[in-house]
Order: C-alpha cells, then structure tokens, then sequence
C-alpha cells in the first residue's frame, strides 16, 4: 500500500543528486580514458629511445588529451573549444603520427624530415596556449549554459528569408563560373569530369571572387533553416528539405570541402542552441557525432575531388590520404626554413586583410598574399599546403607570437561562444555561430587575410540574416517554452 499523503514522484531522487551523479559517472569514465591514454605515452617512451623527437611527440599527444578530456568533463562543455580539439587531432595529431611512425615528414616530393622536431614543439606549446586561453576567458565568463530564445519568429517569414538567400547564393555562384567561361555541364567536381582546381585557374579576373564568395549566401540560408526547424519543426512546408538539397548542392559542385562544412557546423551550433528536443541537451554525444561526419564527409569528397573521370569510391585510399592530409608536414618545412633560411615577416601577412580585398581592376601591380611569397621559398605555390593559424603566428613573430596570439585566441573563441550559449536573441544567435565557424576554419587553414576573405560572403550573409531576423523577433510573441 501506498502511504497516506504520499506519490510515487515523492520518492524520486532529487535533480542535483541526479545531476552529480552523472557527472561523477562522466568524470570517472574520462579519467580512466585518461589513464590508458597516458599509459600508451609511457609505453611509447619505455619503447623507444627518448630523443627529442620521442619526448616532443609524446608531450604532443598528452597536451591534446589532457585539454580535451578537461572540455568533455566540464558540467558545461566548452563546444567551440572541443570543436577545435576535433580540427587539431585531424589535422596535427593524426599526420605528427603517422610522421612518428614513418620517421619522416613528406608533403608532396619535398622532404621536411629535418623540421619534424621543431613542428611536434611548436604544436605543443600551440594546444598549450590555446587551452590557456579558453581556461581564463571562461574563468572570467563564467559557465556557459545554454539559454534558448524567448522569441519565435513567424515559420512563413524565416522561410521566405531562407528561399531569398538560397536564389542569392544561386545566382552569384552561377555569375562566377559564367565570367569564368567555364561549361555549367563540366562544373561538378564530385560527380563530374572535372578535377579539383581547374575551376579556380579559370575563373581570372578583377571581380570574379567576390562573386565566388557571395556564393556562400546559399550557406545561410541553410543555417537559417536550421533556426526555423529547431522552432518549427519539418512539417508543414517543403522549404526546408529544399533549401539543404540546393544549398548543399550549390556549395559543393566545386569541390571545396569547407564551403559547405561552414554552413553545416554553423546551423548545428544554432540547431542544439534552439531545439528542444532529448537530443540538445546531450552536447557530448552531438560533439562525437558531428565529428564521425566531418571525417567520412572530408575524406570522401577530398577523395573524389581528386580524380578526372570515372570517380571510384576506395574507402581505404580516402581514409589514409585523410589522415595524412593536415598542416603537420608544411608546419615542418616552416620551422626548418624560418628563421634559418628566410626572415620572420613581423606582422605582413595580417597587413593583407587591408591589401586583399582592393580589387586588382583598382590596383593592377598587387602583389600576392605574403604567406604565398613566403611559402614560395620552399614549396609550389600550387600545392594549397597551409600551416595553421599557429603557423602564420611563429611566421610572423616565432615561438613568442604563438604562445601569445593562440592565448588570444583561445580567449577570443570561449568568449564568443559563451556569448552565443547565453544570448537570448535569435538573430545573435545567427552572427556569432558564423564568427565562431569561421574562427574554427581560420584555426586549421591559417592566412587570417585569405580567410577572411574567403568568408566575406558567408559573415555578410549572416549579419544581413540576423537584422531581420530581429525584426522578425520584434513582432514575435514570447516562447512557449523558457530557457
């Protein structure tokens, strides 16, 4: 028998006990990750002569762990910062592995075998720093949480401002490779006949990239209607379904991976910000999902986008050329060239973001990007090779500018996320998720400038988004739902 004046919620255990208890149940399970993973650096250590290049690699791999097993234990996990732990274990720790392993650093025909001690010590003190800084800037913040709108704006109005940048998008990518001169029929590069590269080396001339760039609308356009999906749902209207088949579609067909990776963290970001649903409040498990994506995404479009005619899906092939495919290997041909063989820049490459954007029709004489002439020095400038916003920090300033700058950084990231978890707007919602996907991008691609200007189209779509979107909000009713 029940007792008198009793229920069975009565005896539920309260929500905090709950709470700490799966913390410590978190906690433990990380610790013991933690454990083994230490272990396997020790037994690296025992079964190798510790040299430097031993020592820095396992100083390497023990920094990285220790950092993302610090955001996966906290009660608010730092998404933005383990998003770049995500970035930093495909593009450092998988390639400075395979270097261990191999006893030898490639890109390409060049041999930087030289430079693999330097990249493994430069890397750490990189993951050090920007640990640093996102551990200071949330000491000062504070934790995180989520907070959802209090706004919903009408389905039919953000729907109407999705389908207008989808046409946008559309209709520049489609002025780019028109002025391009380039056949509409040989444009895919995934699916096509066409390879990776020849698009660009076409589309020459003072305005084409600006129109390249604006092609990005179609991207906001999807992040937008993750904002209507996560308040609406999929029903009622087509829109959606639409809007994420032609963008992506739109953003892809030039086979560069991150065009459509941008828009595609950013509208994840707004979507686990906004939904209600079990899912959202499971931010870990989103992290490790998101991230088993972007890596069968990347190395199977990086994989298809490389051959002519007849693309041929061979998994392995994608998965190692993924793998090996990073900044770790340019990271070496940088210290071994600079400073030894060429001077540090001393802060020209950020002197770009002014040069870049000047179009050529204005200034026929400019000279190409700095990171270009220097990486000109040692490498093909046609290799697309990148060494890391940490890269461009040491080029310019060396091992003081990295320790500085990714503090910096790091700070400047964890800000503008616990801005965007705590905001209760909407349309800020919608401009910091784009500033912090494009952060996320400059972190593993380097050439702040080239970036930049590589995203203009996205940041320009997304501020252009958010006004009316607070307008919008403006004449919304409050959520049903609460933060």
């Amino acid at each position: 028998m029940q007792p008198t004046g009793a229920s069975v919620e009565g005896f539920a255990p309260p929500r905090r006990l709950v709470a700490r208890g799966r913390f410590l149940l978190w906690t433990g399970w990380w610790a013991a990750v933690a454990v083994a993973v230490v272990g396997c650096v020790l037994g690296i250590l025992v079964a190798a002569p510790v040299d430097a290049k031993t020592f820095w690699f396992a100083a390497l791999v023990f920094t990285w762990t220790a950092a993302t097993l610090w955001g996966l234990t906290r009660r608010d996990p730092p998404l933005a910062f383990l998003a770049l732990q995500v970035l930093y274990l495909f593009n450092v720790i998988a390639g400075a592995t395979v270097a261990f392993v191999d006893g030898e650093v490639t890109l390409g025909v060049f041999d930087f075998s030289e430079g693999m001690v330097g990249a493994l010590r430069l890397s750490t003190a990189a993951q050090a720093a920007l640990w640093a800084g996102v551990v200071a800037s949330r000491s000062v913040t504070g934790h995180a949480g989520r907070t959802r709108p209090v706004r919903v704006p009408p389905r039919r109005r953000l729907d109407r401002l999705a389908l207008g940048l989808l046409l946008a998008g559309v209709v520049f990518q489609t002025v780019y490779v028109v002025l391009a001169g380039v056949d509409l029929a040989t444009v895919n590069v995934v699916f096509g006949e066409s390879r990776r590269g020849e698009l660009a080396q076409l589309a020459e001339g003072p305005v084409v990239k600006y129109f390249k760039s604006l092609g990005s609308l179609a991207g906001v356009a999807m992040v937008v209607v993750a904002y209507r999906v996560a308040l609406w749902g999929w029903r009622r209207s087509a829109v959606p379904w639409l809007v994420l088949a032609m963008g992506s579609a739109t953003l892809v067909m030039e086979g560069t991976r991150t065009r459509l990776m941008v828009p595609v963290v950013a509208a994840g970001f707004v979507w686990w910000k906004t939904a209600g649903g079990m899912l959202s409040r499971r931010p870990r498990t989103l992290l490790v999902a998101g991230a088993a994506f972007a890596f069968a995404f990347l190395a199977t479009i990086g994989g298809l986008r490389g051959q002519q005619s007849g693309k041929v899906i061979d998994i392995p092939s994608f998965l190692d050329r993924q793998v090996r495919d990073g900044v770790f290997s340019a990271t070496a041909g940088l210290v071994w060239n600079v400073p030894s063989r060429v001077d540090h820049l001393y802060g020209r490459s950020y002197l770009d973001l002014v040069t870049l954007p000047v179009p050529r029709a204005l200034w026929a004489q400019k000279p190409e990007g700095t990171i270009k002439q220097l990486q000109s020095n040692w490498l093909d400038p046609r290799m697309g090779a990148s060494f890391a916003t940490w890269g461009e920090m040491y080029a310019n300033f060396g091992v003081v500018g990295v320790l500085v700058g990714m503090v910096l950084f790091g700070a400047l990231v964890q800000f503008c996320w616990s801005r965007f978890a705590q905001t209760a707007s909407g349309a800020r919602a919608l401009v910091l998720a784009a500033v912090i996907v494009v952060l996320l991008e400059v972190s593993g691609r380097g050439h702040l400038a080239g970036q930049v200007a590589g995203h203009f189209g996205f940041l320009v779509g997304s501020l252009a988004a958010a006004w009316r979107v607070s307008r919008y909000e403006e004449s919304s009713v409050p959520a049903t739902v609460g933060t």
